[in-house]
């Protein structure tokens, strides 16, 4: 996941939890608020109208029905005259439930007795509607026909309106919390872009860098202090590097320049010394190939260095090969198929020497002696496929372009290798904007893949 994406989760995922969590809270306390507020009603009018005398009444009594409902006007505005909560329904029954006085009112469905006593209930009735109860017993100990010993007066107050408040304020809340998380996501999605975007740059910055011009730079401004360390430390690592790099090459070229003078003087001293034939061909054979190899490292590193001045010019592949190609006669067959006639564009010396050096490869490492050679043109460039019979294993091969890269033991004794001649032709490939491949197949052909430009547009 991108750093982008955890600081968009990380704002989103706080702000849903924190916003969530406070909905939460805030419902949940006007809940507890509303329903102890009628809780708090209730037990002030239950405690009032417990204590309040009534006259003496009988049962059976004119005035009376026969469930235990009384009707008498002036007793019910005497319980009613200390009423302040809407719909506030009052039953005074006996312990096992009998109802004594009960209002009209009273609904069908709701029970006349609950347990325990001082302690709110919330019921719902047959219809559906809900009822905040409370029944608290006299507070008179003396009987009397009104107010029975043990007698209970039970309490109802409607609390549908309260819970569709409660509801819609959940419903609101619900809609904030959306609306806010819906805020926090388009917010958080440009500040990560605005945070991201110092970095951005630089990772675009590195990414544009050539891989192999150690000399180039970030050399970036405008930027955050914590990416402008970044970005300035980067540069101070490529300037040690190249800096090293060149020291190196410099080393080189001064061993390899130093080499040649003692190696002319001793050619010299051979070519006149009294020595056995084989034996002087034998040490003419070796300065020849040190000499070589001095050659190749001189060259090597004024291609690495970039400072080898190109001369291209349009040839035939085919008329390139051929010249390659005299030089190896004899040694092994050279099978062609070049359909579209390609034409490059390229300094002939060196891709001369290119040619030289996968055709003594492809040779020296062939189990037969065929070595076949492909060209074809891609949307792009041309690829030059050599290709020759091996042992090695199926896979990618592109190691053997390393410095001194040495894979078997027969290659690392022989004494015509240095192991620099693919890294030498890879590098004459990188000058003229191409590059090369090795892989062995599963039909064990080892194919060195060159991939050249057009000349400018594809013919």
């Amino acid at each position: 996941m991108s750093i982008a994406k955890h600081i968009w989760w990380g704002i989103v995922g706080s702000v849903s939890v924190g916003i969530v969590a406070a909905c939460f809270i805030a419902w949940f306390a006007s809940h507890s608020l509303l329903m102890n507020a009628c809780d708090t009603s209730l037990k002030q009018h239950a405690n009032f109208l417990s204590t309040v005398p009534a006259p003496p009444r009988h049962f059976p009594e004119k005035g009376h029905k026969k469930n235990g409902r009384h009707t008498n006007n002036s007793d019910k505005k005497h319980h009613r005259r200390h009423r302040h909560l809407p719909g506030l329904l009052i039953s005074m029954t006996l312990p096992d439930g009998s109802p004594i006085l009960t209002d009209e009112e009273w609904p069908a469905g709701l029970p006349h007795v609950i347990t325990p006593n001082n302690r709110p209930h919330t019921i719902s009735t047959d219809d559906g509607s809900r009822y905040r109860l409370l029944q608290v017993p006299f507070a008179q100990s003396k009987e009397t026909p009104a107010h029975p010993n043990r007698s209970h007066l039970l309490l109802a107050v409607p609390i549908d309106r309260l819970l569709e408040d409660l509801r819609l304020l959940a419903l609101i809340l619900l809609c904030t919390a959306c609306g806010t998380i819906s805020i926090a996501m388009i917010i958080a999605g440009r500040l990560s872009k605005r945070l991201i975007a110092p970095i951005h740059t630089l990772t675009q910055a590195i990414d544009t860098l050539p891989p192999d011009e150690l000399d180039a730079r970030l050399n970036l401004s405008n930027l955050p202090t914590e990416p402008a360390h970044i970005a300035a430390r980067i540069d101070e690592l490529l300037k040690r590097l190249s800096t090293s790099r060149q020291s190196e090459r410099r080393t080189i070229a001064n061993i390899a320049h130093e080499l040649r003078t003692p190696l002319a003087a001793l050619r010299s001293n051979i070519g006149f010394a009294p020595l056995e034939i084989e034996l002087k061909t034998h040490v003419e054979t070796q300065l020849d190939s040190l000499e070589q190899r001095i050659k190749s490292l001189l060259l090597l590193g004024t291609l690495d260095a970039n400072s080898y001045h190109l001369h291209k010019e349009s040839l035939l592949f085919a008329d390139a090969l051929a010249d390659a190609w005299e030089a190896h006669k004899g040694t092994a067959q050279l099978q062609l198929t070049d359909p579209e006639n390609a034409e490059l564009q390229a300094d002939t010396n060196l891709f001369a020497i290119l040619l030289n050096i996968v055709l003594s490869n492809a040779i020296a490492h062939s189990n037969d002696t065929y070595i076949h050679i492909t060209v074809q043109s891609t949307d792009a460039a041309w690829q030059i496929s050599i290709s020759n019979s091996c042992t090695h294993p199926a896979g990618d091969w592109n190691d053997a372009f390393a410095p001194f890269w040495r894979h078997d033991q027969a290659r690392s004794q022989t004494d015509q290798h240095a192991g620099l001649g693919l890294t030498l032709a890879a590098s004459i490939a990188r000058v003229h904007n191409g590059h090369i491949t090795a892989q062995v197949n599963k039909e064990q052909q080892f194919i060195v893949s060159l991939i050249w430009p057009f000349l400018s547009e594809k013919p």
